[in-house]
């Protein structure tokens, strides 16, 4: 449980700021997917003691995270004129 505690806020967050920027909703919903994706394999792995999927779940989180960061940054100052 700790783990969803940690990752799970900051990537809503993140996620809240990509929609309130307004990001094109498919790369919202995408990046939304791999993170739940990422929590599914994490989740999955923590219960059948798989510790190789449940780095790879860590590992789609953080990435998903880091990649909302940076578009939330690029959305930021420069939303207006980005078309995806």
């Amino acid at each position: 449980m700790r783990n969803a505690v940690e990752y799970i806020p900051i990537a809503l967050l993140l996620l809240f700021g990509l929609q309130y920027n307004n990001a094109n909703l498919v790369l919202v919903h995408l990046l939304g997917v791999l993170l739940l994706v990422g929590r599914v394999i994490h989740a999955r792995a923590l219960l059948k003691g798989d510790l190789r999927r449940r780095v790879l779940g860590m590992q789609i989180t953080i990435w998903v995270i880091i990649a909302l960061a940076v578009v939330n940054l690029i959305y930021l100052p420069y939303g207006r004129f980005i078309e995806l």
